[in-house]
């Protein structure tokens, strides 16, 4: 086979249309690729498809484009056509690139495989089908917003996916299959049918084709047409059930496994699957210590395993909300091994999200008592707002006070570990350590430019309006209405990259509203408090370098010192002591040190300057193009302690920098090298910023 495809595919980049076609029909019938084969289509592959828009008007080739794809031929001539072909095909799509990035075709980390998966369910992605999500199930899809790229699905609680995440992890229902004709009643269900050959049917219903469709089936089927039990009876006619049974390093040895001729109840269910089903019919479940020792095996081989996660986190929160004895649940949790969905903190938050709400508050309850205290505050607190009244419930049961909740979560903000999510929960406990906390400006600015998708996008929307119209929450952000904070707050408005040009009139024109005295700073072109009276600010980078030398110096070299000033005092005559001189010396370096740098710290201000707008005003986080005497040069005004006059980096104090501050384009600025003009001010180039962001070295190394 792989010299027919070697032969095929030479022909087919000398341009023989019928060896294109004959190409296509034979890689159509295989589901993977010998090496051999593989390496020959990788090599032709640019001279078959060297122009992708004429490729992409080819229907042979466009076929035989999303072949090789489907078959993981690495290539960028067939990236670049499958795109042209997106562009095309999909051409009523309102942001275009947004649907490329979607799909990532041209994303090389992502296999041409996969891609050939999000092209093919995009077609399906249209508003009122149905789709299936793995954790959540059957699916509606209510909404979709092409200018945002988001896609809202009715589930049995409503989703929000952004459309790459969409075409991750949805399967979309093909029309006129068997599970739509299911869905639409215009097909039944008998349970003569064979069991084989309807689970093949179902999987074939869609997009991409599912692997196993046993938890389809299950939804479809139960309660409707068969009971929990009926539908493993059913199954087992063609021995089905033995796919969802646990492997014999699953299976249990102990008393309450059952026997060949036993009924399968939830107190001897063999894995956790079985447990699901047949523990789902309960009221309320007497746990024993017998039954601590049963699911202590099969949690414990579950627990490492990604896969079995949300098995895990289910009927874990089945168990806790049904146990009348729940210090029982407790027990086997505190007995298990560190589990995967517990240490790994992305896979803790999904498995919380993807639990229907009846399981929040069990599950957290698990959760707090299987990690340490910090960590599952840590964790819970990067969760959307809704799962806050079950982390406070679940601490403040172990006598955590609600105010050492908002002391951890408020050192998590300022440590930049906290979004939108729990800025908003601590601006509603209205506390004084809360409200402070979020008084900064610069720092929620930053929290709201992060994108946010599915559940997340809530308390951001939140957040933001809170910004635009909550007078209380404006007054924060301004210190209570002080000159200084006004000021700090108005140029924050004006230069962080957040509000279009409407959004930031129309707030500048409620804080001269609330406060008269702001005009003079919304109005003002100039800004002559930038050369005095403004803030000292930083690169993030140069700071830590600073509080790194700070802590090295007091931790390591004065406690070296002190120790170096004994031992030279030890060895007799000061006088003549040169090694006491040198140690003194040193101290005294070391002394004026410290205090330079305490002192500097003191009043810095830490920036990211990525985030910078200079608008029509060289201000730290400027790129500045001058003309000096008719020569172009350009320079890159940032942060008091950034300098690197190889690349043009220049400290806002220096006194190029001083001089620039505050001009416009059109100006003509005295600087020591001449007479300067200033033809363009623009953000910092992304090198500028890149280094900017890399760690300094101490001054000492």
């Amino acid at each position: 086979m792989s010299d027919i495809i070697e032969d095929l595919a030479l022909k087919a980049a000398d341009g023989d249309a019928s060896a294109v076609t004959a190409l296509n029909d034979t890689l159509k019938e295989l589901v993977e690729l010998d090496e051999k084969s593989n390496t020959a289509l990788i090599e032709t592959a640019e001279l078959i498809f060297d122009d992708a828009t004429s490729a992409s008007a080819n229907e042979q080739k466009v076929a035989l484009a999303l072949d090789m794809a489907r078959l993981n031929v690495e290539s960028l001539a067939i990236r670049d056509t499958i795109a042209t072909v997106a562009r095309a095909k999909y051409s009523e799509y309102l942001d275009p690139a947004g649907l490329i990035r979607s799909i990532a075709v041209l994303n090389t980390d992502i296999s041409l495989a996969e891609v050939h998966v999000r092209f093919q369910l995009f077609a399906y992605i249209n508003e009122n089908e149905h789709v299936w999500h793995d954790s959540f199930g059957m699916g509606i899809i209510k909404e979709i917003d092409a200018f945002s790229d988001i896609i809202k699905v009715h589930f049995k609680t409503p989703q929000t996916f952004s459309l790459e995440q969409a075409l991750q992890n949805l399967s979309a229902v093909i029309p006129g299959s068997l599970v739509d004709l299911l869905i639409k009643k215009e097909s039944s269900f008998t349970k003569s049918q064979d069991a084989k050959e309807f689970e093949i049917s179902i999987s074939q219903s869609f997009s991409p084709q599912l692997k196993s469709a046993i938890k389809i089936i299950e939804s479809l089927l139960v309660p409707e047409h068969l009971g929990p039990k009926e539908l493993i009876n059913w199954l087992d006619k063609e021995g089905k059930a033995k796919k969802t049974v646990p492997t014999t390093n699953e299976t249990t040895t102990d008393a309450t496994t059952p026997g060949p001729n036993d009924p399968i109840t939830w107190e001897n269910a063999r894995s956790l699957q079985e447990l699901k089903v047949h523990i789902s019919d309960e009221k309320s479940i007497d746990f024993t210590d017998e039954h601590v020792a049963h699911f202590l095996k099969l949690y414990t081989f579950a627990s490492q395993r990604e896969k079995s996660s949300a098995d895990f986190a289910e009927t874990m929160s089945m168990l806790m909300l049904l146990a009348k004895d729940k210090e029982k649940v407790i027990g086997l949790v505190k007995a298990l091994p560190e589990s995967v969905i517990w240490t790994d903190s992305e896979l803790y938050r999904s498995s919380i999200i993807k639990l229907p709400g009846k399981y929040s508050e069990p599950w957290f309850t698990a959760s707090y008592h299987a990690k340490e205290r910090d960590a599952f505050i840590t964790d819970s607190s990067l969760l959307p707002m809704k799962y806050y009244a079950h982390m406070e419930k679940a601490v403040i049961n172990d006598e955590f006070s609600i105010e050492q909740l908002i002391d951890m979560i408020v050192t998590l903000y300022k440590n930049r570990q906290v979004g939108p999510d729990g800025l908003l929960w601590l601006w509603k406990q209205g506390t004084e350590n809360s409200v402070e906390a979020i008084s900064n400006p610069r720092r929620l600015f930053k929290v709201l430019s992060k994108e946010a998708v599915g559940e997340y996008i809530k308390s951001r929307k939140t957040l933001f309006q809170l910004l635009m119209d909550d007078v209380e929450f404006q007054k924060v952000m301004m210190e209570g209405g002080s000159n200084e904070g006004i000021a700090t707050f108005v140029k924050i408005v004006k230069n962080m990259k957040l509000l279009d040009k409407g959004e930031q009139q129309s707030l500048l024109v409620k804080i001269v509203r609330q406060f008269p005295e702001a005009r003079a700073h919304v109005e003002e072109k100039k800004a002559p408090t930038l050369k005095k009276d403004s803030p000292k600010i930083s690169s993030i980078a140069s700071v830590e370098a600073r509080q790194k030398e700070l802590q090295d110096i007091i931790n390591k070299r004065i406690p070296e010192n002190s120790n170096a000033i004994s031992e030279a005092r030890s060895h007799g005559d000061l006088r003549e002591n040169f090694e006491f001189k040198a140690a003194k010396e040193q101290q005294r370096f070391l002394m004026a040190r410290r205090g330079e740098l305490e002192g500097g710290l003191n009043i810095i201000t830490a920036m990211d300057f990525s985030a910078i707008e200079p608008d029509d005003l060289v201000i730290p986080g400027s790129t500045v193009d001058l003309s000096i005497d008719g020569k172009p040069q350009t320079y890159h005004i940032c942060g008091l302690w950034d300098s690197n006059p190889d690349i043009d980096i220049l400290s806002y104090d220096t006194p190029i920098g001083q001089a620039l501050l505050g001009s416009e384009v059109g100006d003509a600025v005295d600087i020591p090298a001449g007479t300067a003009t200033v033809n363009a001010i623009k953000k910092l180039p992304e090198e500028i910023v890149q280094w900017l962001e890399k760690p300094r070295l101490l001054e000492t190394e």
